[in-house]
């Protein structure tokens, strides 16, 4: 977050971006580096895409029971562990991110992964979209998809940035 943080501000002391209009991608393991920041920073993002990653959420844990989970988030999320998890995990803390939030997930059963944030994110009627490819693998290599991906990033942040931020009719 740190690093992200830093960037935006050298960038602006450059005069070379308007701190207001800034978004962000995530893919694979750089997912969860962009999702903390978009639920930890004090920095107003306005725009993201989290691309088929690790998130360090309760359903990546559930379904992957990886040791990066428990150690992103302090322990298990049960009894004590629980506690840091709500405060750690960008998934239990979605109520703070302020950017429009593009997630894409690639396989057949990889969606599962971003229902948490595309659930909670729509619950709270935040701008989101979800975008499953059921059969494109975690390095996108059938043109079809790989089109889909990258210009859909390139729309997504064509409306977000270059918008005034206000057009949040059609999540």
């Amino acid at each position: 977050m740190a690093a992200f943080e830093g960037a935006i501000d050298e960038l602006d002391r450059r005069g070379l971006i308007d701190r207001d209009r800034v978004g962000i991608i995530g893919f694979s393991r750089t997912a969860f580096h962009v999702a903390f920041t978009l639920t930890h920073s004090h920095y107003k993002l306005r725009a993201a895409v989290l691309a088929d990653g690790f998130d360090g959420g309760y359903m990546n844990y559930l379904l992957w029971k990886t040791s990066e989970s428990t150690g992103v988030n302090g322990g298990q999320p049960v009894g004590p562990g629980l506690t840091s998890w709500f405060e750690k995990s960008p998934a239990f803390q979605v109520q703070k991110v302020s950017a429009a939030v593009r997630l894409e997930y690639y396989g057949p059963l990889h969606f599962l992964a971003g229902w948490e944030w595309f659930s909670q994110s729509s619950i709270l009627d935040k701008p989101v979209v979800f975008v499953w490819l059921p059969r494109g693998t975690h390095l996108l290599v059938k043109p079809r998809e790989r089109m889909t991906s990258q210009q859909g990033s390139v729309e997504w942040f064509g409306r977000w940035l270059l918008s005034s931020g206000e057009d949040r009719d059609d999540h």
